[in-house]
């Protein structure tokens, strides 16, 4: 019978082979620079974003379109592209708001009219590089899992097509995931995004037994 120690030991078996790549971009020599671990790319990352100068910002935001995008074939265009459309204005407004976020604010960094953040899976992105401790991702991986399971927090985010819509209900829910997140980033000593990784992971291997074990996380948070 499953219980909250065998809860606990599954997410720390998906998190210890969590393969994501921990990589930045490296804006002077243009390409990608690799790290042993997500731990120092949280902090380039996070650092750029509240430095407060619209140039490192844009280092930041380019670095959170790189890092999403890099398991995949088209990281470089979605960096070309950001960078070709992202004005001035937007930079120095997200220089002067992105060290004050507070909450989930996924509404208050889409207000914000950056290029390729606009919906939920890049707007999460962005709000965990601003605080890992306290912020993870919701993606679409995610959103299926939670589609597998009656009762899942998860169940309750609204998709249109192929994306999730950054609404008042969908922060709602991202809130409540973080939460779940925190509660069990306490239980093994880790980060809240360091529990989202794992229960990505473990969507990776098999969508199923994912649903059940955030099941269990919800079972046992209480």
């Amino acid at each position: 019978m499953t219980s909250e120690l065998s809860t606990a030991r599954q997410l720390k078996s998906y998190l210890r082979t969590y393969d994501y790549p921990c990589v930045v971009w490296d804006p002077a020599a243009n390409r990608d620079v690799r790290f042993p671990s997500m731990r120092p790319v949280e902090k380039i990352i996070r650092d750029q974003l509240r430095s407060g100068q619209p140039a490192s910002v844009r280092d930041g935001l380019a670095n959170v379109v790189f890092w999403g995008f890099r398991s995949q074939g088209i990281y470089l265009a979605r960096l070309r592209n950001f960078l070709c459309r992202v004005s001035q204005a937007a930079l120095v407004n997200a220089a002067r708001m992105l060290p004050q976020v507070q909450g989930p604010a996924l509404r208050q960094l889409k207000d914000l009219g950056l290029p390729q953040f606009s919906c939920v899976p890049f707007l999460s992105k962005l709000r965990m590089f601003l605080d890992p401790t306290e912020w993870v991702v919701l993606d679409n991986r995610l959103a299926r899992i939670g589609s597998l399971s009656a009762h899942s927090i998860l169940r309750g985010v609204s998709r249109y097509g192929t994306t999730i819509p950054c609404t008042k209900a969908n922060e709602q829910v991202y809130a409540a995931w973080c939460s779940l997140c925190r509660v069990w980033g306490d239980r093994i000593g880790a980060p809240a995004v360091d529990v989202e990784r794992a229960v990505f992971q473990a969507a990776a291997v098999n969508a199923q037994s994912a649903a059940t074990l955030l099941a269990d996380m919800e079972r046992f948070a209480c």
